[in-house]
């Protein structure tokens, strides 16, 4: 954390009065939408009552502020002294107030007002309230942070916690009386700060891009020396960053918690860094598939993410062959849902589905599709005699039937024959029965 060197003075008086106390503006986030928060600070000794107060906004290309959070949302909210109030739009950890619609995009200005009073405004990106420059608009992982020396930089975001050193009121320098002044010196070195940039949750198997910024001793982004990261799962890294920030992607294999620790060194390793940064973050399985395609009049493509958390896709890729449809940045699906595209804009074809996949932001295989062949109905009767019949890989052997026929010339004949044999029969049985009976006579 930033501190600041301060000199204060204090000068004993007949009378004792209460410091005012002051809300400021200490960080905001943007992007993405459900991640937004705008923090305020109470740099006073007394509680601050937000009842009657209201925040307002001005987009790049707006001609005055509107309205933001309405004084209906601050009736009775209270910030404590040297303590923190946060607002968001979704229910983060730390936040004192939920706007569903609070809407802060790029190169915005907002300002907190009592009443008629601006109390505090920011401002960022190519907004026309900057005075004289902006910070630029923060990223997706980023956050605008108000430092100890009421500037503002980009760092990781931290609602509620106040990662950065809290602002303080200027020093207050006042003359002295000759009888009974008191002075208190107070001196504290700056610090070397590293942050690193990731998500909380990512995919196994899934390059995640990572970042790391350190911040010199006048708040400068740090260009020279080493960085060594161990990532958690056995894997490390050592590297000299020069000209930007240490930005690469790691691949975690296997789904759990980790913890990335990271040591910055001014120049080689020695035994103390100069500054030290950890994240943790949870890597969940990969159950993001292509669950469905449509027909050859329309092709569409479902994405389903059948995990527990939301799947980030942005710049991940469809295939097939020659062919590619890459996911646009904010791209999110959330859990144990669908996400249905057209083939007006991916451009694929029926055809396109025997070679269909899904792969990452950096390239790799995540899902690969594979077309379900259905059995189809077969017709006996227009089969030909012992003909085989393939069924999904088995054949089945239709047997045939065989009949007895008789010629037409032997159809005439039948009913002399048949007598003959009757009267054979007939003689047979009388000489069997004559013979019986001279048997038993004798």
């Amino acid at each position: 954390m930033y501190k600041k060197a301060v000199i204060l003075i204090l000068v004993w008086f007949s009378f004792s009065g209460l410091a005012n106390a002051q809300i400021l503006i200490t960080e905001v986030r943007i992007s993405p939408s459900e991640n937004r928060f705008i923090e305020l600070y109470n740099s006073g000794d007394v509680e601050v009552d937000l009842t009657g107060w209201f925040i307002q906004r001005k987009t790049a290309t707006g001609a005055s502020f509107g309205s933001l959070v309405t004084s209906t949302k601050l009736q009775g909210k209270v910030v404590p002294p040297k303590g923190y109030f946060l607002i968001s739009r979704t229910n983060i950890p730390d936040s004192d107030l939920v706007v569903e619609d609070l809407t802060l995009t790029a190169s915005n200005a907002i300002q907190v007002k009592n009443s008629a009073n601006v109390v505090d405004k920011i401002a960022w990106g190519e907004s026309s309230e900057c005075i004289p420059t902006c910070s630029p608009d923060p990223g997706e992982n980023e956050s605008l942070q108000r430092n100890i020396d009421n500037a503002w930089i980009i760092g990781s975001p931290s609602p509620g916690t106040g990662a950065q050193a809290q602002p303080e009121e200027p020093p207050v320098v006042s003359v002295s009386s000759p009888t009974k002044p008191t002075t208190v010196l107070s001196l504290d070195k700056k610090k070397i700060i590293t942050k690193i940039s990731a998500p909380k949750t990512i995919f196994a198997g899934v390059p995640v891009k990572l970042q790391a910024t350190t911040y010199g001793l006048d708040d400068e982004i740090v260009f020279y020396g080493t960085y060594f990261w161990n990532f958690g799962d056995g894997d490390s890294r050592k590297s000299n960053p020069t000209y930007t920030s240490e930005k690469f992607t790691h691949t975690y294999e296997y789904p759990g918690d980790y913890t990335i620790f990271l040591e910055y060194y001014k120049g080689h390793f020695g035994e103390v860094p100069d500054s030290v940064a950890e994240v943790f973050i949870k890597v969940v399985p990969t159950d993001v598939s292509i669950s469905s395609v449509g027909d050859e009049k329309n092709f569409f493509i479902e994405i389903s993410n059948d995990t527990e958390h939301k799947a980030d896709i942005s710049n991940w890729y469809l295939v097939s062959g020659s062919k590619s449809f890459m996911f646009p940045k904010n791209t999110n699906i959330e859990s144990n849902k669908k996400l249905r595209l057209s083939p007006k804009l991916t451009g694929f074809e029926y055809v396109d589905k025997e070679s269909l996949s899904l792969l990452g932001s950096a390239g790799n295989l995540v899902y690969e599709y594979k077309p379900v062949s259905l059995p189809k109905k077969i017709n006996v009767s227009t089969i030909p005699k012992s003909t085989p019949v393939v069924l999904q890989d088995e054949e089945v052997f239709v047997p045939e039937v065989i009949t007895a026929s008789v010629p037409k010339e032997e159809e005439k004949r039948m009913p002399v024959i048949a007598f003959s044999v009757l009267l054979m029969g007939s003689g047979a049985l009388l000489y069997y029965m004559r013979t019986k009976g001279e048997d038993l006579e004798g």
